[in-house]
């Protein structure tokens, strides 16, 4: 493919559209993620009632979400 250096009458060219879609679209997954492990971390500790502290939340949090486990909970009564 031969490069050109075709813009249009804004200064931008075709390609920086495909880029600027691909940024949104991580900036968003991203925020996402953030989102997602921000509530899971309060969830924990209002859940916990203060009995962990936020680094066991952090830790819990992140280990559920990736599906990592430990078996750090415990394991489910019969």
């Amino acid at each position: 493919m031969i490069p050109t250096n075709k813009t249009s009458p804004r200064g931008h060219r075709p390609e920086d559209a495909a880029f600027d879609r691909i940024k949104r679209r991580l900036r968003l997954a991203i925020g996402a993620l953030v989102l997602v492990t921000m509530v899971g971390i309060l969830g924990f500790v209002l859940i916990s009632q203060g009995e962990h502290g936020l680094i066991d939340a952090i830790y819990m949090t992140v280990i559920t979400l990736t599906i990592v486990g430990f078996g750090a909970a415990g394991a489910p009564s019969a």
